[in-house]
């Protein structure tokens, strides 16, 4: 049990835990921007109407 708190608490491993966290919050953002466009056009598309932001988030709302 020591031995897994020694391994899990070296600056190696930590700088590995932070950098997988920022790579997957990056990506995710990353994901959403280029998402909404799509998401957005489509939903446009269907509607034959374009949304702001704002009225994309509240379909996005209503839809789920």
């Amino acid at each position: 049990m020591l031995l897994v708190v020694k391994i899990l608490t070296s600056p190696f491993i930590l700088l590995v835990i932070v950098f997988v966290g920022v790579v997957y919050t990056v990506g995710i953002i990353v994901g959403m921007l280029l998402l909404y466009p799509i998401v957005a056009t489509v939903v446009a598309w269907r509607d034959d109407r374009f949304f702001s932001p704002k009225e994309f988030l509240k379909e996005m709302h209503s839809t789920f």
